[in-house]
């Protein structure tokens, strides 16, 4: 076996290795949060028990970015169908 060819397989063997390590960012899919609603009320993550919960800021003027994020929003929960309810 050439040195390249082992050099080649070495290195894909450790990234395929690298990416089975834990992700620290999926750990905890549903982190704490303390957030207050459009009518001052306290809103935390255990307000929507056995929901899905997906949290987007946006801006007060946002021309571009915003309509986008939530045009993409729009898209996936109505690709959900039914399932939506639970977000």
């Amino acid at each position: 076996m050439s040195r390249r060819l082992a050099a080649a397989l070495w290195l894909a063997l450790w990234s395929l290795l690298a990416g089975a390590a834990d992700d620290p960012a999926t750990e905890r899919l549903n982190p704490r949060y303390l957030l207050m609603d459009a009518k001052g009320r306290a809103v935390t993550n255990e307000t929507f028990p056995d929901r899905f919960q997906l949290i987007s800021f946006g801006y007060t003027f946002c021309p571009d970015v915003c309509p986008t994020t939530l045009a993409e929003v729009a898209a996936v929960m109505e690709r959900l169908g039914a399932r939506a309810a639970r977000v």
